[in-house]
């Protein structure tokens, strides 16, 4: 109870008074803290006791008001961040109402306005400790600043908003203006006052580059130096007023006193001397040095002036030289050239030269020597004879050259042209002594040429009446080489015309007739041969060649009985050979125009003959070609009995060409067909060992390109690429297929295999078609492609409307198309190298863990309307509660565009990201020491495909023409299939039916061939041959 009235007591007097006195009855204060013992012995404790807590609860300490006093006694806990960013040491701290400040001791370390003194270099200064800037004002006007990027000094120097760094302003108003400009300095009044983008500018002393706003990398030393330089860059000036004037002129230099100080927009002017190049204006590539050098100089261009006063006069002229004092003082004009030490003219100057258009002149006007004329060199006189002509220059053997006449001449060397006596035969000579022809003329026109090869030509073809050349001395020979007529050679022996030559090249012998069409023509009589050859070893008798697109060897027969080119081998050669290299010329050519005649008919009996061989080594040439225009003919026929025999075999050597070509431009017909009954054989097999293509098919219409049908267990069409070519290739730029295999029985329709990084099969279709299709109605494969290396099994391509490669399953169990790869494989089963849409849900597809024998288990991809990245993980802060985060080294390569989450994990935290994503890193912060924290996050991506393709982030998207009022699954609208996008293709199963159809016709065609060509002129068979033709 006493205690009650006691608080009562001190409550109210608190109330009442408002003050409280702690050991006194009469507080002075609102509160009044009285020692016990305020002197005297006494060992009593008095004072007042500060609440001590640790520096981890001064920071989580919350709702703090301002002027809180505490004495924090412990920093190992708690970090020297957020409120307690102070707190680095023990003591009495105050709250500021922001964070804790501490109460410092000792002496003041403020720095007085009237002097300070006792001061240490090494500890005492005026200036800041943490990074920032120190900022100098002058009437509260900014005067200077200590920055990181930009130093100044002075009244109004350098712009207080500058994004500019690296600049170094020292002087009243010296880079005011300045915005985004760097690396400038400027010291002076006025200094690049007016600059605002111009970098890497030096100027110094009062108002030089005065007008500089965007002029860069110019050097200005000197009062009022490119005072008025606005936009000029890459300037020099060293002196007063030196390029005073300039504005926008660039790569100047000009050193001296009013050196190019009226230089407006001249660039590339170099100026060295007082008054150098003073008035030049606009001129440019100006060289002056020297005082006053080209002094006048206002337009002229491309001037060179060395020495005092040099080229003064000069105003307009452009490209003159003048070297020496005064030099070309007077010239005004162009194009001279003046070496002297004086101010002579163009006639007194010691080297005078004009470099205008025409003959070039270099002249001096004072004795030319060649070396020292007193020792081993001589000099040449300095005036031509007054009235004497025709004089020629001679040496006199001590060092002067002198004109003298040719008779007079010294030692006799003049040859003259009224004859010559005392020559020595092998010592005197007309000629030349060097590798160079020796030519004659007469009338000033080139008559023979002795060749520096001892060859002698004439240049006069010469007349009918005589020869050009004669082997007979005598006058009026009729044996040698005529002109017979224009650019028509002849010969003759005994007065007769034996060979002739015309300007086409068209030889013609022991004829006078005009010439034929032949390029060679021999005319023989009686039992002659016209042309005979005989070859007994590996050569040919008659070896024709056409490089264009005609016939190397033609042969023409009006008899029954007779032969145009008759060939007769009775070993191992050939008994007619041709070769073509030209763009579609045929080596051998034959032409049947009869119901039964053969174009090309070649037989061989022996055991390793041919009967007609044909190459071509040229782009689209053709090494053996036929054509029948009649009804049952045969352009070309083989037909092989023996065990390793051939009946047509083609081979080419060079790229993109084919060994056999078949054509066929008729609505059933068949460019080249084959058909086989035996167990390994083939009915049309293709083979490339380079980038050709084995078997090629073209289709423009509704056909196929390439055919093949099997029904039993072989292979439809085979093809095989050991290279980089294609085993099989089909073309189709109308409705129908590239490449079509229909396969009825176990086997495949279309097979191709690369054994290196070419493509098995290949196709192609620039049209509404397939590039290719496959069937298979049994238990067989449509289409099948095998690679081991490198290439492609199965490649489809498409450049219109259509589809590269299509499967189609119609059952609600199978699949369209399949890809495998083995288990551990580094490469994909279904790649796509560009986008990959789906209409369907987007899974992967595993056997079940669980129940691998019975069960699948799938799992779906994650959707969005945005194109993201996700990445994610944990991290364990640090004592103070942080955490860096180092993500990928690519990952700003590819993302932009950031967010993030943080989940703390065993405790509630206060977690956050207290640095964003900057060099791949961002930081958290706010946690408790040692505590795990799980983090994510998501990015845009933003690699180099989604910034040259932005478009493909877009969510929504119209249809086009062609796609518009149809879907993609019309079934789940209630719409017809045929309101299919991907029905429009008309991509339908192959009619199995139409296919046999078309195989009976074959069949039908291929025995009807067979018995017309019975009736040709063909080598005698047995009755065992012609029975294994029929079967």
């Amino acid at each position: 109870m006493k205690k009650i009235l006691l608080l009562f007591l001190i409550v109210n007097c608190f109330l009442s008074t408002a003050q409280v006195g702690v050991g006194t009855t009469t507080p002075n204060a609102t509160l009044d803290v009285t020692a016990t013992n305020p002197t005297g012995p006494s060992t009593n404790v008095d004072g007042i006791l500060i609440p001590r807590i640790s520096r981890q609860r001064a920071q989580i300490m919350t709702g703090t008001p301002t002027s809180t006093l505490v004495y924090i006694d412990e920093i190992a806990s708690g970090t020297a961040s957020g409120t307690t960013v102070n707190v680095t040491s023990v003591g009495f701290y105050f709250f500021n109402g922001t964070i804790w400040e501490k109460i410092a001791a000792g002496l003041s370390t403020d720095w007085s306005l009237v002097g300070n003194s006792g001061t240490s270099s090494s500890t005492n200064f005026l200036g800041t400790t943490d990074n920032t800037d120190l900022i100098f004002r002058r009437n509260n006007l900014r005067a200077g600043r200590l920055g990181t990027d930009n130093t100044s000094f002075g009244l109004n120097s350098l712009n207080a908003a500058t994004t500019g760094t690296r600049n170094t302003a020292i002087g009243a108003n010296v880079l005011n203006a300045n915005t985004t400009g760097t690396r400038n300095t400027a010291i002076g009044e006025n200094t690049l006052v007016s600059n605002t983008t111009g970098g890497e500018n030096v100027a110094m002393g009062a108002g030089t580059l005065f007008s500089n706003t965007i002029g860069n990398q110019n050097t200005s030393v000197g009062r009022n130096a490119m005072t008025t330089n606005s936009t000029g860059s890459s300037n020099t000036a060293l002196g007063y007023l030196a390029l005073r004037d300039n504005s926008s002129g660039d790569f100047n230099t000009a050193v001296g006193r009013s050196s190019l100080i009226n230089n407006s927009t001249g660039f590339e002017n170099s100026s060295v001397g007082v008054n150098s190049l003073f008035t030049n204006s606009t001129g440019q590539r100006n060289s002056a040095f020297g005082v006053q050098s080209s002094r006048d100089n206002t337009t002229g261009s491309n001037n060179t002036a060395i020495g005092f006063q040099a080229l003064y006069s000069n105003t307009t002229g452009s490209s003159n030289v003048a070297i020496g004092n005064q030099a070309g003082y007077f010239e005004t004009g162009s194009n001279r050239l003046y070496i002297e030490n004086s101010n002579a003219n163009a006639d007194n100057a010691l080297i005078y030269g004009d470099f205008t258009t025409g003959a070039k002149i270099l002249r001096t006007n004072s004795q030319f020597q060649i070396g020292n004329p007193t020792v081993t060199g001589y000099s040449f006189p300095t005036a031509r004879p007054a009235t004497v002509a025709n004089q020629i220059l001679q040496y006199n053997a001590v060092g002067a050259l002198s004109f003298q006449s040719p008779s007079a001449a010294l030692n006799g060397f003049a040859w003259l042209t009224t004859g010559n006596a005392g020559t020595v035969a092998g010592t005197n000579f007309i000629g030349t002594t060097d590798n160079i022809d020796f030519r004659v003329r007469t009338n000033n026109a080139e008559r023979f040429n002795f060749t520096n090869n001892g060859r002698l030509r004439s240049y006069n073809d010469g007349d009918a009446a005589q020869p050009t050349y004669s082997w007979n001395v005598a006058s009026g020979s009729t044996m040698g080489m005529y002109r017979i007529g224009a650019n028509i050679l002849g010969f003759s022996t005994n007065s007769l015309g034996r060979l002739r030559i015309n300007a086409s090249g068209q030889v013609i012998v022991n004829s006078a007739t005009s010439f034929a069409t032949s390029t060679f023509y021999s005319l023989a009589t009686g039992n002659n041969d016209a042309i005979d050859g005989n070859a007994a070893g590996t050569g040919s008798a008659v070896y024709g060649q056409n490089t264009g697109t005609g016939e190397g060897v033609y042969g023409l027969t009006t008899n029954a009985n007779g032969v145009g080119v008759g060939g007769v081998n009775t070993s191992t050669g050939v008994g007619v050979y041709g070769e073509t290299a030209g763009a579609v010329g045929a080596g051998l050519f034959g032409v049947a125009n009869v119901a039964n005649g053969a174009g090309s008919y070649g037989t061989s009996n022996g055991a390793n003959g041919i009967g007609a061989i044909g190459n071509s080594s040229g782009n689209l040439g053709s090494g053996l070609f036929g054509q029948a225009t009649g009804t049952n003919g045969t352009g070309v026929y083989g037909f092989a009995n023996n065990t390793g025999g051939d009946g047509v075999i083609g081979e080419s050597t060079v790229a993109n060409r084919y060994g056999v070509w078949g054509f066929n431009d008729n609505a059933t017909g068949i460019g080249v067909f084959g058909s086989t009954t035996g167990a390994n054989a083939f009915g049309v097999r293709g083979q490339s060992a380079t980038t050709a293509t084995g078997v090629i098919g073209t289709n423009t219409g509704t056909g196929n390109g390439v055919w093949g049908e099997n029904s039993g267990t072989g292979v439809g069409v085979r093809g095989q690429s050991v290279t980089t070519g294609i085993g099989v290739f089909g073309f189709n730029n109308g409705t129908g297929n590239g490449v079509l295999g229909n396969n009825t029985g176990t086997g495949r329709g279309v097979e191709g295999q690369s054994a290196s990084t070419g493509i098995g099969v290949f196709g192609l279709n620039s049209g509404t078609g397939v590039g290719v299709q496959g069937q298979s109605v049994t238990t067989g494969i449509g289409v099948i492609g095998f690679n081991t290396g490198t290439g492609v099994g199965v490649q489809g391509q498409n450049s219109s409307t259509g589809t590269a490669i299509v499967g189609i399953n119609t059952s609600l169990t199978g699949d369209g198309v399949v890809g495998q790869t083995p288990a551990g494989s580094a490469g994909f089963a279904v790649f796509a190298n560009g986008d990959m849409g789906a209409s369907g849900v987007k899974p992967f597809y595993i056997d079940h863990p669980t129940d691998p024998a019975n069960k699948y288990l799938r799992h779906f991809a994650l959707e969005s309307n945005e194109v993201l990245n996700v990445y994610r993980g944990n991290v364990i802060l640090d004592i103070n509660g942080e955490a860096i985060v180092t993500l990928p080294n690519y990952f700003e390569a590819i993302n932009t565009n950031f967010s993030y989450n943080l989940t703390s994990i065993g405790a509630k935290s206060e977690v956050f990201i207290q640095e964003e994503i900057n060099n791949n890193q961002f930081k958290i912060a706010g946690g408790l020491p040692n505590q795990k924290i799980s983090w994510q996050v998501y990015a845009e991506r933003n690699d180099a495909y989604l910034r040259q393709f932005p478009e493909k982030r877009a969510v929504e998207i119209n249809k086009d023409s062609n796609d518009s009022g149809k879907y993609l699954m019309p079934e789940l609208f209630n719409q017809s299939k045929e309101k299919g996008i991907y029905h429009q293709n008309n991509i339908q199963p192959v009619n199995s039916s139409s296919i046999k159809e078309q195989s009976e016709n074959i069949r039908l065609e291929e025995n009807k061939g067979k018995s017309n060509r019975q009736a040709k002129k063909e080598p005698q068979r047995t009755d065992k041959e012609k029975v294994v033709e029929n079967e």
